[in-house]
């Protein structure tokens, strides 16, 4: 009898599991509603943060970031060989 119920009890497991994974798949998921107003209010302050100067110069086309500012005297070669690595993407 312990042998049955020891082999028995993964199957109903499995039964129950599954018919929990049908019912939430034919559930329908609520519409989002979308505030494009507030949207590009909140775009325009990740943009700030992306063209400021600090970010806009380590993130160039070549492969070496730039220092900028009045207290570097203008733009220049980022010091200390630092260079693009290579791209998690790749």
């Amino acid at each position: 009898m312990k042998k049955l119920v020891i082999m028995l009890t993964p199957a109903a497991m499995l039964v129950l599991a599954a018919s929990f994974a049908i019912a939430q798949e034919s559930q329908t998921p609520a519409p989002v509603a979308v505030d494009t107003a507030k949207a590009l209010s909140e775009w325009d302050k990740v943009y700030a943060v992306f063209s400021h100067p600090r970010c806009a110069d380590c993130h160039v086309a070549d492969e070496r970031p730039r220092w900028s500012g009045a207290h570097y005297g203008g733009t220049r070669v980022h010091a200390f060989n630092v260079q693009r690595g290579r791209s998690s993407a790749t």
